[in-house]
């Protein structure tokens, strides 16, 4: 059974349009709406995946009630989520144009108090205490100051058992994870812009982070470093070892949530006791699947297995 924290619940549309004009007026057929947030978006691609998932987070009391009962219409989650009275969940939009360039408008969110906070810790106890829970994938963005926010978190499970957590936040949550020496995930996921902030150097290429990484020696204590890289595919560090990911060429209907889905892959991989190699595949399969349909988070089994043979894993170390 996997559990999945999104401390930032999203309401999601997105717009697919072949002219985008900045300034214009732009009308479009179709929008696709879902419950999103990095940690629901995970979680739904692993239970399309066919594993149980366990929802946590918060919802408002304002407008949460909306998001559960799309999430309950889904038929693929068990949800417990903490509910807060401080402020309301937020909306995201996207628009892909026909350059497949994405432009977002995604609002902060409620602000976590720390009475809350607890409240979520508590909630996580109890169910890690109540469920055989795999692994634990703690995922997207949270409205507050606190930078140990994730940490404390991290803290709490491992304390509760050698679970395998998951991360995939950003900013200061993420350079406080790569830094510390205690609470350490099993696996990050920084997109290649969110790695360069992590070690402080400008990278815009893959070949350049490749470069970076076996000059400066980067080591870490986190035993996966999962940098997605786009279409370029990915770089992995395990056991400082180093991976170069190639991936075939498709034709991307919506990248919105490509990241997350890769989690939920990792996350199902760990589930069936896949080997590294064979779990990086299947994670960047299950990314890759996400960009071929309009839903986030969504994949599909039959493409991902069509898709395992075309992805090369190399050790460059």
């Amino acid at each position: 059974m996997i559990l999945t924290v999104t401390a930032n619940p999203s309401i999601d549309t997105l717009y697919i349009l072949d002219d985008f004009k900045l300034g214009q007026l732009n009308r479009s057929k179709t929008a696709h709406t879902n419950i999103g947030g990095k940690g629901i978006n995970a979680g739904r691609a692993a239970a399309l995946l066919g594993h149980e998932v366990i929802l946590t987070g918060f919802l408002s009391n304002i407008n949460g009630k909306n998001l559960e009962d799309m999430l309950k219409k889904e038929n693929l989650f068990i949800q417990d989520f903490v509910k807060i009275d401080n402020g309301q969940n937020r909306s995201a939009i996207t628009i892909v144009d026909k350059f497949k360039q994405q432009t977002e408008i995604i609002e902060s969110g409620p602000t976590i108090k720390k009475n809350e906070h607890i409240e979520l810790l508590n909630k996580i106890i109890h169910i890690l205490s109540n469920n055989k829970i795999s692994c634990i994938c703690i995922n997207g963005s949270v409205n507050s100051d606190n930078s140990d926010f994730y940490s404390i978190i991290m803290d709490s499970i491992y304390q509760n058992g050698p679970h395998k957590i998951l991360l995939d936040v950003s900013g200061p949550f993420l350079k406080k994870a790569w830094s510390d020496k205690v609470n350490v995930p099993f696996l990050i996921k920084p997109n290649l812009l969110e790695f360069s902030d992590l070690i402080g150097k400008k990278l815009t290429t893959k070949s350049e982070a490749i470069r970076f990484i076996l000059n400066e020696n980067i080591k870490t204590n986190i035993p996966i470093v999962f940098i997605s890289c786009g279409e370029e595919g990915a770089i992995v560090i395990h056991n400082n070892k180093l991976y170069d990911v190639k991936i075939p060429n498709i034709t991307v209907v919506n990248p919105t949530g490509a990241g997350d889905s890769i989690v939920g892959g990792f996350a199902a991989a760990l589930e069936r006791n896949l080997s590294l190699e064979d779990s990086i595949k299947f994670s960047i399969a299950c990314g890759i699947s996400n960009t071929m349909n309009e839903g986030t988070g969504v994949v599909n089994l039959d493409e991902i297995k069509k898709i395992m043979p075309h992805i090369l894993v190399t050790d460059i170390s």
